[in-house]
Order: C-alpha cells, then sequence, then structure tokens
C-alpha cells in the first residue's frame, strides 16, 4: 500500500475520536498561543520598562505569570489528550488486526507467519502510537513556526526575510530526507518482522531444538536475521546524522544572520533592541524543537512504513467467502455428507483429492483410511470449507456448502483435529470452549464421555487446573482426551474426528470407544482411523490412496476384495510382532555422498550481500550461555561499548558547548555593538557566531553517527544474549511462559533499552552539561540572578521524586499487560481453526478487545502522571523568566547588569529549562527502559535452565548404557512427583519400551534422559557419568529424538530433514528417508525433497511430518534413540514398514521408546510399565502378559483385532 494513502486511512481512525482530536487541537492552539506572547512581553519590558520606563513592570509580570499557567494547563491537556488519541486509535488497529484475523480462511492461514505477525502488533504498532502522539506537538511547532513569523513581519519585515532564506533550505532537507529514509525505514521494519519470526520459530519449537542440541545453530539463524537488520538500521543511522545535523545547524544560521542584520539595523536606530530580543526569542524557541526534529524525521518514516505494513494485515482478505445471498443451513435439513467428484489441491502444486466422490447418510459412521498424504485431513478440511474445492461439490444436508452461511455450517459440526491444540485457561474453560454456559455436570458428562473424567479429578485443581498456553502442562493423551471432550459438548449434528485416540493408551482407548458407540449411535460421524481399533466404531470404511477413492464397503467386505485395505490393515494382524533384528543397516558415509543441489538441506543459511556484523561483538553476543547471570546489569550490558561511549561522550560534550556558548555572542552584538553603535563588532560577532555553528555542525553530525552506531550495537548484542538465555532454560520454563510475553521480551523490550542507549544516554548527557554549562555562565554574568534561576530546582527534582516511582508502577503495569495482549494474540493465530470450528471468533475477539482495552487504560495511567509532570516542567520557565525579569529590570535600572547581559540572561534561563524538559523526556525514557531491562533481565536469572558443571565432560560417542538411580521429579507448581522412585538399568544396546497409561509419566522418564528437564533429586547416568557433569550440547548431539508433536521449522522438505546436520548432502537425507520407509511417501510430493514446509509443518500431513521427523534423528546417526510415540500419525501399513525400519536403526544402540501400544512395546528387548510415576513392571513382552494391569492393555488391542460386526 502507497504510504500517503495508508496515512490517510490513519487519519480517518483518528477522526473516530473527534471530541479527543478536538480537545487536542484546542490545547495546542492554546499553548501555542500562550508561548507566543512570551517574547513580545519580553519586548516590551525591555523596550519600554527597562530603556524609556514609561510602564510599570507589575502589568508584565502578571501577565507572563498568565501565560505560564495557560502553558501550563494546555501543555499538559495536549500530552494527555495526544496520549488519549494514539492509544485509542492503537486499540482500534489492534481489534481490526484480530477481527480480520478471525475471518481468514484455510489457504490465508496457512500463509500466516505468527512471529511475523506478533511483529506488526508489537513493533509496528508501536510505531504507528509514536507517530499519532508526536502529531499534536508537530503541529505546535508548525504553529508556532507559522505565527511566530507573522509577528516577525510585522515587527520586521527585513529580518523575517533572514529568516525566510533558511525556510528553504529546511523545507529542502526535510523532502530530500523523506525520499531516502522511507525506503531505510521500510527495510528495517521488515528485517524486524524476520528476526521476531526468528525467534517466534524457535520457541515454537524448542522440543525440537533442544533435542538436536541446535541452540547454537538457531542463535546463528537470528545472528543472521539481526546482521542484516543490523545493515538496514545503520543505514538510518547514517542518513539520519546528516539530515539530523542540518535540520539543528540551520535555525542556529539563521539567528546568527538576525543577529548580523537586526544588530546592523539596532545600531542605527531601525529597530529598537526590544524587537531585536523578541526575534532572538522567537528564534530561540524554534531551535530546541529543531533539535529534535532529526528524531522526528526518523520516527515519522519509520511510523509510515508501520502504517504500510498494519494496513497490510487488516486489508487481507479471504478467498472462501459467504455467497451473497447465502441461506442458513436448515435445523431440519438431514445431516448427510457428499463430495461429489471432488477435486482440490494446495496452491499450485498437484491435486490432493483428484476426482473423489462419497457420500455418507445420515447417522451413518465412516471411517477413512488411507497411506500417510492421502487426503484423509483434507476431506475434513473441505466439509467445514476451510478451503472450496477446485472441481465439484461438497454438500452437507443436501445444499452445497459454497451456498451456506459459514457459521450455519460448521455449528452442524462437532471437530477433533488430529493437532489436540488447548487454549489457555482451565480444563473446564477448554471443554466448554464451545458452549461456555454448559453446566458442571454436563462438562464432566463429556469429560466421562471422552476418557477424561478420572484423571481431571486426580488432580489438585480439578476442572479449574490451569492448562498452560497450548495446554503444555498436560501430556498429548490429556490433551487429546478434552479435545474429544470439547467436541462432545456441543452435541454436534456432525461428529468429525481426525485419529481423535492416536495418543492415548489401549485401555483408555477402549473406553473411548464404548462411549463413542453410545455417541455416534444416530449421529453422523466422519472419522480418520490409522487402527483397527477406530475402524470398529464404523458403519462403512471408505480407502483412499492418493486422493483418489479405492474402495468403499463395511470392513468384512473390504477384506474379502480389496487387497489395497488389506495391506494397510496387514501390520495390526500381527498380534505379538518378532523383537527387534540384531544387525544394523549400513548408513551411508561421507565420502559416499554428491553436492547438494540447489535448495536441498546442505544449502548455507541465507545471507545479505550488504549484511555485516558490528565488529569485535559477534564472538560475545552469540556465545552460549551456560548458567544464570543475577548479576547482570546495566554495567555488564554497557561495558563492550565503552570506548564507543567515550568517544560519544566527547562529541556530546562538544556539542554541548558549542550551544552553550551561542548566546555570548548575542550578548557581545549587543552590549559592545549596537549600544556602542558599532556596526564592525556587530558583523564579527555574527561571523564569529556563524563559524561556530559550522563547527557545530560536524560536531552534531559525528555526535549523532557515533552514538547511533552505539546505539545499533548494544541491540544487536543484547537481543543475541538474551536469545542465548532463553535457549539455557529448560522446558519447564516455555511450559509455564507464554510465547508472547517472550516475543515481547525480544522484541520490543529489547527495543525500548536499545532506543534509550542509543538516543537517551547522549540526550541526557547533552543536557546536563548544557544546563552546567549555562548555570556557570548565570553566575559568571551575574549571579543573583542566577540564584533566582536556580530556585525552581528544588521544586524541580521534589516533583521528580514523586512522579518516579508513580510512574515506575504504572509501566511495569502496562509492559505485562503488553505481554498478555500479544500471547492472547498468537495463542489466537494458533487456535484460530478451532475458534471457527466453534463458532467462537466473535466471543474471542471481545475477549481480545477487554485485554487490549486494560493495557491501553494502563497506559493510559502512566500518560496522565506523565502529563502533570511535564505541565509543571514547562511552567517553571515561566514562573523564572518572571522573576529574572523583575529583579533583572531593576538591576538595569540602578547600572548593575547591562541590558545585554539581561537579554542573555534570559535567553540562558529559556534554554536552561528547554534542557530540563529534555531531560525529563528522557527520564520518561528511562522509565520505560528500565522496565523492559529488568523484564529482560529476567531471562538472565532465571534458575530453570538444566545445570552445567564447572568443566564439563566431553561427549565424542556414546556407548548408551543408561542407569537411573532413584530418581525422582516434580514439574515447577506441581503438588506431586511427575516420577518417583525410579530405579532402572538400561544396558548399551538395549531396546527399551515404556508402557502405561496416558499421563503415568512416561515422556517425562525419557525427557529426563535427553536432559529436557534435570532430576529434583537422584542421577540419570549414561556410560557411568552423571549426565549433569556431560557437556549438554554434546551429549544431546549423540541422540535421535523423536518428539510426540512433530513440529518442523520452516524451509523445505530436505531442509527439516536435515535439521540436525545442516551439512548433510541431498545423498544423506534421502538415504535416511528411505531407512525410516518416508522415501516414497515424500518423493510423491510436488518438488519431492524441494516441497516447501511452512511454519510448523502445517503444509503436510501429520503422518509427513511424523516420517520427515524420523527421517530426521536417522539422518544424525545417534547412539542413543528416544521415541515418544514415533508412529501414532501413521497407517497401519506405513507404521509397520517404519517399524521395521526403527527395529534395523535401533540395532546395535540404545532405543527408548514411548509406546502407547503393546504392539510397539512387543517389538522391543524389554517393556517397563509405569503407573502414577512409578515403574511397577518390567520384563519382555511375553513375561508381562502374565502382569494383570499389562495384559489388560493387550487384551483390548488383541479384542479390536477380532473381525468387525458388518
Amino acid at each position: 500500500m502507497p504510504a500517503d494513502r495508508g496515512l490517510r486511512r490513519l487519519l480517518a481512525y483518528s477522526l473516530r475520536h473527534r471530541a479527543t482530536v478536538a480537545g487536542a487541537l484546542a490545547a495546542t492552539l492554546l499553548a501555542t498561543g500562550a508561548a507566543l506572547l512570551v517574547p513580545l512581553i519580553q519586548r516590551t519590558v525591555v523596550d519600554r520598562v527597562v530603556l524609556t520606563r514609561e510602564l510599570g513592570l507589575l502589568p508584565c509580570v502578571i501577565a507572563l505569570m498568565a501565560t505560564g499557567v495557560v502553558r501550563f494547563a494546555a501543555g499538559a491537556g495536549r500530552r494527555y489528550l495526544a496520549a488519549r488519541l494514539s492509544y485509542d486509535v492503537q486499540y482500534g488497529l489492534r481489534n481490526d488486526i484480530f477481527r480480520t484475523l478471525s475471518r481468514l480462511d484455510g489457504v490465508r492461514q496457512d500463509e500466516l507467519r505468527a512471529g511475523q505477525l506478533v511483529s506488526r502488533a508489537i513493533s509496528d504498532l508501536t510505531m504507528v502510537q509514536g507517530l499519532l502522539m508526536l502529531l499534536p506537538h508537530v503541529l505546535a511547532g508548525a504553529l508556532m513556526f507559522l505565527l511566530a513569523l507573522g509577528v516577525m513581519v510585522v515587527l520586521s519585515p527585513a529580518l523575517t526575510l533572514v529568516m525566510l532564506l533558511v525556510l528553504p533550505l529546511l523545507l529542502f532537507t526535510a523532502l530530500h530526507s523523506d525520499r531516502r529514509m522511507y525506503g531505510a525505514a521500510t527495510e528495517a521494519q521488515q528485517q524486524e518482522a524476520v528476526v521476531a519470526g526468528v525467534v517466534d520459530a524457535s520457541v515454537a519449537g524448542v522440543h525440537v531444538v533442544k533435542g538436536f542440541a541446535q541452540e547454537a545453530y538457531e542463535t546463528r539463524r537470528l545472528e543472521a536475521a539481526a546482521r542484516r537488520l543490523f545493515t538496514a538500521r545503520s543505514r538510518i543511522v547514517r542518513l539520519n546524522g546528516l539530515y539530523g545535523a542540518t535540520l539543528q545547524g540551520l535555525p542556529l544560521l539563521g539567528q546568527a544572520g538576525v543577529l548580523a542584520l537586526g544588530g546592523w539595523m539596532a545600531a542605527r536606530g531601525s529597530i529598537s533592541v526590544g524587537t531585536l530580543v523578541a526575534f532572538s526569542a522567537y528564534l530561540a524557541e524554534m531551535v530546541a524543537p529543531m533539535r529534535g526534529l532529526a528524531a522526528l524525521v526518523t520516527g515519522v518514516h519509520q511510523a509510515r512504513a508501520s502504517v504500510a505494513r498494519v494496513f497490510e494485515v487488516i486489508d487481507t482478505r479471504a478467498l472462501v467467502t459467504e455467497a451473497p445471498g447465502a441461506a442458513a443451513l436448515s435445523p431440519s435439513a438431514p445431516a448427510t455428507v457428499e463430495l461429489d467428484d471432488v477435486t482440490f489441491g494446495y496452491g499450485c502444486g498437484a491435486p490432493v483429492l483428484n476426482g473423489l466422490t462419497l457420500s455418507v447418510t445420515a447417522g451413518e459412521t465412516l471411517a477413512l483410511i488411507g497411506p500417510a498424504g492421502s487426503g484423509k485431513s483434507t476431506v475434513m478440511a473441505l466439509l467445514t470449507r476451510f478451503y472450496d474445492v477446485q472441481g465439484g461439490a461438497v454438500r452437507v444436508g443436501g445444499a452445497d456448502v459454497r451456498d451456506l452461511t459459514l457459521g450455519s455450517l460448521r455449528s452442524a459440526f462437532g471437530l477433533v483435529p488430529e493437532h489436540s491444540f488447548l487454549f489457555s485457561g482451565t480444563i473446564r474453560e477448554n471443554i466448554a470452549y464451545g458452549r461456555p454456559d454448559a453446566g458442571d455436570e454436563e462438562v464432566r458428562a463429556a469429560a466421562r464421555a471422552a476418557g477424561a473424567d478420572l484423571f481431571v479429578s486426580a488432580l489438585p485443581g480439578g476442572y479449574g487446573t490451569p492448562v498452560g498456553e497450548r495446554g503444555l502442562s498436560l501430556s498429548g493423551g490429556q490433551r487429546q482426551r478434552l479435545a474429544l471432550a470439547r467436541a462432545l459438548l456441543v452435541e454436534p449434528r456432525i461428529l468429525l474426528l481426525d485419529d481423535a485416540t492416536s495418543q492415548v493408551d489401549p485401555h483408555t482407548e477402549a473406553e473411548i470407544h464404548q462411549a463413542l458407540r453410545d455417541v455416534t449411535r444416530g449421529r453422523t460421524t466422519v472419522l480418520v482411523a490409522r487402527r483397527r481399533s477406530s475402524i470398529a466404531l464404523a458403519d462403512r470404511v471408505a480407502v483412499l490412496d492418493e486422493g483418489r477413492l479405492v474402495d468403499v464397503g463395511t470392513h468384512s467386505e473390504l477384506m474379502a476384495r480389496c487387497a489395497r485395505y488389506r495391506v494397510l490393515l496387514a501390520q495390526q494382524e500381527e498380534p505379538a510382532p518378532a523383537p527387534m533384528p540384531t544387525t544394523p543397516d549400513p548408513v551411508p558415509s561421507p565420502a559416499e555422498s554428491e553436492p547438494v543441489a540447489a535448495g536441498a538441506p546442505g544449502d548455507t543459511l541465507p545471507s545479505h550481500p550488504e549484511a555485516r556484523a558490528p565488529a569485535g561483538l559477534t564472538g560475545a553476543a552469540v556465545a552460549p550461555a551456560l548458567r544464570p547471570e543475577p548479576d547482570y546489569g546495566p554495567a555488564q550490558l554497557l561495558r563492550p561499548f565503552r570506548v564507543a561511549l567515550a568517544v560519544g561522550a566527547l562529541l556530546v560534550v562538544l556539542d554541548a558547548l558549542s550551544g552553550v556558548f551561542f548566546p555570548l555572542f548575542i550578548r557581545g552584538g549587543i552590549d559592545d555593538g549596537v549600544r556602542q553603535a558599532a556596526t564592525g563588532t556587530v558583523l564579527g560577532m555574527a561571523l564569529a557566531a556563524g563559524a561556530v555553528v559550522v563547527v557545530g555542525w560536524g560536531i552534531s553530525f559525528a555526535q549523532i553517527r557515533v552514538n547511533g552506531a552505539t546505539g545499533e550495537r548494544i541491540r544487536y548484542f543484547l537481543r543475541l544474549r538474551a536469545f542465548a538465555h532463553l535457549h539455557r532454560l529448560d522446558l519447564q520454563y516455555y511450559e509455564r511462559e507464554a510465547a508472547g510475553r517472550t516475543m515481547t521480551r525480544l522484541t520490543s523490550d529489547v527495543e525500548a533499552v536499545a532506543s534509550f542507549a542509543q538516543t537517551g544516554f547522549a540526550t541526557a548527557a547533552v543536557s546536563v552539561l548544557s544546563m552546567l554549562g549555562m548555570l556557570v555562565l548565570l553566575f559568571s554574568l551575574d549571579w543573583p540572578l542566577a540564584l533566582v534561576a536556580c530556585g525552581a530546582v528544588p521544586v524541580l527534582l521534589l516533583v521528580t521524586f514523586l512522579f518516579r516511582p508513580a510512574s515506575a508502577r504504572a509501566y511495569d503495569a502496562a509492559r505485562e499487560q503488553a505481554g498478555v495482549v500479544n500471547s492472547l494474540l498468537r495463542e489466537s493465530t494458533e487456535g484460530l481453526r478451532l475458534a471457527q470450528s466453534f463458532g467462537r471468533t466473535g466471543v474471542d475477539a471481545a475477549r481480545f478487545g477487554q485485554h487490549a482495552d486494560v493495557y491501553r487504560a494502563a497506559r493510559l495511567r502512566a500518560q496522565r502522571l506523565m502529563a502533570l509532570y511535564f505541565g509543571l516542567v514547562e511552567f517553571l520557565p515561566e514562573a523564572v523568566a518572571s522573576c529574572v525579569l523583575v529583579i533583572g529590570a531593576s538591576r538595569v535600572v540602578h547600572g548593575a547588569v547591562s541590558v545585554g547581559t539581561l537579554v542573555v540572561l534570559l535567553l540562558y534561563v529559556s534554554a536552561f529549562f528547554a534542557a530540563l524538559l529534555q531531560l525529563a523526556q528522557v527520564l520518561d525514557g528511562y522509565q520505560q527502559s528500565a522496565t523492559s531491562f529488568r523484564r529482560i533481565q529476567e531471562l538472565f536469572r532465571d534458575p530453570a535452565g538444566t545445570s552445567q558443571a564447572a568443566t564439563p565432560l566431553v561427549v565424542e560417542r556414546l556407548a548408551g548404557h543408561i542407569e537411573f538411580h532413584d530418581v525422582r521429579f516434580r514439574y515447577r507448581g506441581a503438588h506431586r512427583d511427575a516420577v518417583a522412585g525410579i530405579d532402572l538399568t538400561v544396558p548399551a544396546g538395549q531396546c527399551l519400551a515404556v508402557v502405561g497409561a496416558t499421563g503415568a509419566g512416561k515422556s517425562t522418564l525419557v525427557k529426563l534422559v535427553a536432559r529436557y528437564y534435570d532430576a529434583t533429586s537422584g542421577t540419570v547416568r549414561v556410560d557411568g557419568y552423571d549426565v549433569c557433569e556431560l557437556d549438554s550440547t554434546a551429549y544431546r548431539k549423540r541422540l535421535g529424538v523423536v518428539p510426540q508433536e512433530s513440529h518442523l521449522h520452516e524451509g523445505t522438505v530436505g531442509e527439516a530433514i536435515a535439521y540436525g546436520r545442516p551439512d548433510a548432502s541431498g545423498t544423506e537425507v534421502e538415504a535416511a528417508a528411505r531407512a525410516v520407509g518416508a522415501h516414497d511417501v515424500l518423493s510423491r510430493l510436488p518438488g519431492g525433497y524441494a516441497h516447501p514446509v511452512t511454519e510448523g509443518g502445517r503444509s503436510l500431513s501429520a503422518g509427513e511430518r511424523q516420517l520427515i521427523a524420523l527421517a530426521r534423528a536417522q539422518l544424525i546417526a545417534p547412539d542413543v534413540l528416544i521415541l515418544d510415540e514415533a508412529t501414532s500419525a501413521l497407517d497401519p501399513a506405513t507404521e509397520g514398514a517404519v517399524s521395521d525400519a526403527i527395529g534395523r536403526l535401533s540395532a546395535g544402540r540404545t532405543a527408548l521408546i514411548v509406546a502407547h501400544r503393546p504392539d510397539t512395546a512387543a517389538r522391543a528387548d524389554r517393556v517397563v510399565l509405569v503407573d502414577s510415576g512409578r515403574i511397577v513392571a518390567s520384563g519382555t513382552h511375553q513375561e508381562l502378559m502374565a502382569e494383570e494391569r499389562y495384559a489388560r492393555l493387550w487384551q483390548h488391542e488383541a479384542r479390536a483385532h477380532a473381525p468387525a460386526v458388518p
């Protein structure tokens, strides 16, 4: 979108709050009018009180005090109303982003990048809010400039002409900067979004990152993105140095010209000394805003780029929309489903469904079965119209879904997706998500039907237990049961079950299936089945392969006539699989590898031809964080930059001195030139002043560039160090901390700290040094008047002392709420399809709006305090100037000081308080950056990381002998141990299956081996060494981990497989896929191994993701395999092939396999049964069949092998 159009739309958003806009404009006019009167009053004092004594001093003093009161009230009102307008518009934009998100269809959802979306909601909206907050101040400066020019024309057209000569140069500089700064700002904002995307992907896939010890790789990815951001922002710094110094210097150059011409005219009597004083005062009023104009120009250009990016999101439109005149699905319509010659493909790829014709009669249960990628889940998505077919038609209740309203269509379905996503909140809130008004007994009934009531009731909080973000505090099976309960509670007309029991144990599955038989009786049901136990629920079974219908019929009919069906179920026909083989397959050696083709996983990290890292920082920034740093503070942050900071401080001193001494030339021009009618002296002083301006321009140029570059280096360094500490933390941190809050720390909090370091220190230093210099000169000129000027300082210090803690509390509350809002946005992005399926988009938008409103209110509380504080700071100069005039005029009359000295004293008082105001504004920035830095310090200080030995043992290979010695582990905040009293030995090379009910502690047990957590007590030993003594990175590189949820990083299929070995060749990648039986499935994808993988692997089916995860583990040739139910999303035939492959892969290696199904456990050398965190039985599969609890699991599975009733 063109930036100008974006600004026009932003104006339209602002005009929704007309009362606030009108109030801000009125306050701006009042404040500007009052400021405009001050130089005129000072002119009157000089000309008619001091020089001619024709007017009394008291009326002038009263007038000055009155203007000060008006400026206080109007200034405070302007600042608050500007803040209110900016936060109101930001609130509206944020809600519109959320509403747009809620309307997106499947295609647009697939295009979403959660990290970049959150970046726009954080960084870009913050830029927009900052722009709106600046607008009244910009308007005030513009009004002051125009009105002052008008007054100056009346006072002296000739002198005004000097200013008008400067004006075109100012306009040219601003316009020239527009063309270059906007492009640089746009590039920087885009790179900021890329950085946010890297952070988000790393946080979302933390199980995979830690499982493959790729923390350093992820840090290098962030480093590459941060380098490009550094390059883009460095360009802004360079441009800002040029334009900023010019915009600051031109008004001073005009002031030197006014001194030359005005002094010459005053010496000849053409104008009065008071008129020259008024001109000098007006110019002084303009100089202070111009010093901040450089930052303003940069901010405006960045905000323009952000406005365009925000509206780009808001303008995103779904491709699937309701047709004009769409009808609601009639409640009396039959609950039938029909796919008529349906063809569909994702994007421009090959069709996933090709000519599929299928029907489900009312009350019938149809099972879909087929290999990974055959289109089973796609059918579910078409039924709920997340996508539109490219050929044929989908009908529900006899009506084409394209002719129905989306709300009525989706309300007919109850969906259990293949990913059991839960929202942050309590268990009850998640079950009742589709029916928030459901009673407690209804919620319990749904939980009982889903087999969840027993484990929920055992929790200390029962149904009020928080599940954490994405439900990560629960096991995969527990999440799946709650997702099923959520669907059952809405009592849908049509039930969609996408492999709804893949992650539960057979005993629980049998109980769920028994309940489902009652639930599905008489209810139309479509279920994706990967196991015979699920097929037993169906009246008919449809066999899919490569998007086509192979056959459809009852189980018995298909077994009799469909060879493909028999192949798919062949694996489960074997009740007792043979143990794992003992001879490993050969693994391709690097010598046999081929070079990697373009787009294959061996490609290096993307780079940018202009990207560069800050010199001398990369090693320090990307070094792994080994332990908490509780003492990390500003000193540690700034230590690597001490030389640059010292150079910047020296330039700041010189910059401040050039501004401090400039008014002395005006004094010399008046006292030694004008009063003595010495025009040569006046011109000499003007030339000297012009020389100081030129030198000051060079100093200012260098100061802006040096301090700007230092700030960018600090931003780069802090972000990478914080990221390194983020990866130091164990999974408990990620399970308790919302991803949105983490994103806020790595984005807006880092930005706040770096921005203050970039400009805050320099501005504060310039202000303090300017104030000190002016105080020295004030005392050297006239110490009594200097004491008068200093009288306001104690008042200001007292007010600041009272203000600071109150504002700090307000900013803390606002930052905390910002994390809540960002977390909610990210969670809603992930759970969007569920929200649409359950008709909750409107409710969720209202809930999001409520949280956004709380954030807005928290920010406005801080701004009310700031408005009062700054109003007082702006009032003090008028009060002090009045006192200086009263006493100074008297001293001029008595000959104690000269008129020129009084004029300079007034200029210095004005400049002193302008510097004081800048310092107060720095205090506001300091408060915000201090709050942000405290939040970042939490990462550095958090003790949740796995400990690192002082001298860790280097791991090159592992034999794989694993021992648990009285191991106990309890999750932080839990009321009981997840595992307790574990004594277990796994000899090297043994394949151990860990079996038990859902939530028994199986995954926790193997995660302790992978060092996702450290044991609360006891020790886990590998090859005789405590795992805490081993180098954790080197140790994890010898493990091959397949987690319960197969998260994939964005890229290509080949890159996803090569995640643990980014330097692997294409040959090695393909060999790994072949070794786990994944090659045939993956090679059929459009592009094969170059097929794109979207964020999290959403572009692939669950089975395809799981196959890639297995190949990813195989590629690194691990010494120890850890498989957490690695085949739960595979069809039986593929599962059988993969299980055989796993048997070959684990030969000669230690393997820990979390098994929810005894047929997986039966292949292991040994099986341990876990119950309530304890090992209750151990032995081979045959031996454990005599153990009642284990046998019960097997009996339920064996019962499923019996022929199903047609």
